[in-house]
């Protein structure tokens, strides 16, 4: 990351310098578009500016990417510099077609791969060229813009990327309309949030450019992260239906639970043998609802009866670790008819968790005192709980150094309310305060770990996945 960021700071230096040719191209509705080209090479970008732009604005980005082996193609759209639509078009609106006739020049001029970096206004007119020509575009970014139909979108990989306080001329946020387009996207797909207010190509005029550049540049480059089955079988697969995996802090350990129906789960451990995996039964509670292991492996917390609370029968508890069994379970009174999803525990062994107490749903967090009795849920951070309101359901993972954080929002996809799409997302603590930096582009899933080895595992209801922490943007 920190080599990729000095090489763009390096190649920004010279981006003046980098020759461009003039060309131009007709639209398939009589208009003719004028862009300026970088580069050679068989992989194309085209770049389309915002409202407020022209082709000349993406000089400095457009040296980037074809110093980087990209042809790039910087359109002006009718209205600007000598870019013209048809005479039946008096108000220069029919933009996309300036997008499709680019996508047509450099299919026609011999490119592979055809991807797209779009600036607001640019975004939107290039989502609506893409939908209009399916299949024809690889990779699409875009930056801080609308989608008008964004479950028609057909493209290998979509990143979005905006500043978090990014908001209209009126004062209102544009981040829960992108959220809910990008929730509506189908396939691979990434949101990374940047620090600041800045709209869109602005971004490239505040100290976050050379970050942006990195992850436009990183996004081009690699296929989407690769994620397959781990270590298959280590699951016993009699009517697996969700499984939620949880892992000591040296990887040889796993526990999960499988489930035949949405109140009968039954808990499960994999220890690592050399090469082989040993499956066992847990047999410290018949069934349950959620299960974590400590890092150390010593103890594991359980929760049994969620979703039942106004009967009282949600209990959580607690069993140490004796020799190659577990110890009878210990109720942790405090905690105990809360309605929560599954346990993250750092090494200090505190706990951490989504939950519901009395009508308030958000992240909460309880810590032992020196005799291991915890101390009732806590609500935590302010600006992370918040996030997780109107949600059915959350997993939560806490870095060690409690400075990193992992949330799995798994409700309906449909239902995307106050906290964002379904997905996997990352958070980092900055000056005392915690940022959603992205969302993994990862399919539907849960129930996240890390490995010591970088590899990032997750459920989707059916088998435990593993991507690389790395590949997925992930510091941990």
């Amino acid at each position: 990351m920190r080599s990729l960021l000095i090489l763009v700071a390096g190649i920004l230096l010279l981006a003046s310098c980098s020759d461009s040719r003039t060309i131009s191209f007709p639209t398939s509705d009589g208009g003719v578009v004028y862009a300026d080209e970088y580069g050679k090479g068989d992989r194309s970008v085209i770049l389309a500016h915002g409202g407020r732009f022209t082709k000349e604005s993406w000089v400095n980005q457009a040296t980037i990417l074809a110093d980087a082996g990209y042809r790039v193609i910087a359109i002006d759209f009718r209205g600007r510099g000598n870019s013209v639509g048809p005479p039946s078009d008096t108000t220069n609106s029919d933009v996309h077609h300036d997008v499709r006739a680019a996508i047509d020049y450099a299919r026609n001029s011999g490119a592979s791969s055809v991807s797209i970096v779009g600036g607001s206004f640019g975004g939107w007119a290039a989502a609506n060229a893409v939908i209009d020509i399916p299949g024809e575009v690889d990779k699409f970014v875009i930056l801080a813009s609308g989608v008008d139909e964004p479950e028609r979108i057909d493209v290998e990989n979509t990143l979005f990327v905006l500043s978090r306080d990014d908001f209209r001329g009126e004062g209102t946020p544009r981040l829960p309309e992108i959220r809910e387009d990008f929730a509506r996207i189908p396939g691979r797909k990434e949101m990374v949030l940047l620090n600041g207010n800045a709209h869109a190509q602005y971004l490239f005029d505040t100290e976050q450019s050379e970050l942006l550049m990195s992850e436009i540049l990183r996004f081009l480059q690699n296929p989407p992260p690769n994620f397959s089955v781990y270590e298959p079988g280590v699951i016993s697969k009699t009517a697996v239906e969700e499984v939620s995996p949880s892992a000591t802090d040296d990887g040889n350990t796993i526990v999960f639970a499988t489930t035949e129906d949405w109140d009968h789960k039954y808990p499960f451990s994999a220890t690592r043998l050399g090469s082989a995996w040993q499956v066992n039964t847990l047999r410290f509670v018949e069934t349950l609802y959620n299960l974590s292991i400590f890092p150390d492996g010593q103890t594991i917390v359980f929760q049994v009866g969620a979703g039942d609370v106004e009967t009282g029968i949600s209990k959580v508890f607690l069993t140490s670790r004796i020799n190659d069994d577990w110890s009878k379970p210990v109720e942790v009174e405090s905690l105990s008819g809360i309605d929560a999803g599954y346990f993250s525990a750092p090494p200090d062994s505190a706990l951490y968790f989504f939950a519901v107490v009395d009508g308030k749903e958000g992240i909460y967090f309880s810590e032992p005192d020196s005799n291991r009795q915890y101390a009732p849920a806590t609500w935590f951070a302010e600006n992370v709980s918040p996030v997780v309101r109107g949600s059915t359901s959350f997993d939560l993972l806490m870095h060690p150094a409690k400075d990193r954080l992992i949330i799995s929002r798994y409700s309906e996809p449909e239902a995307i309310g106050e906290a964002g799409p379904p997905g996997i997302y990352y958070y980092e603590m900055e000056n005392g305060e915690w940022l959603e930096r992205r969302i993994l582009n990862l399919p539907y899933g849960w129930g996240s770990t890390v490995l010591p080895d970088g590899l990032f595992l997750f459920t989707d209801g059916e088998d435990i996945w593993t991507a690389s922490a790395d590949e997925l943007r992930i510091d941990w």
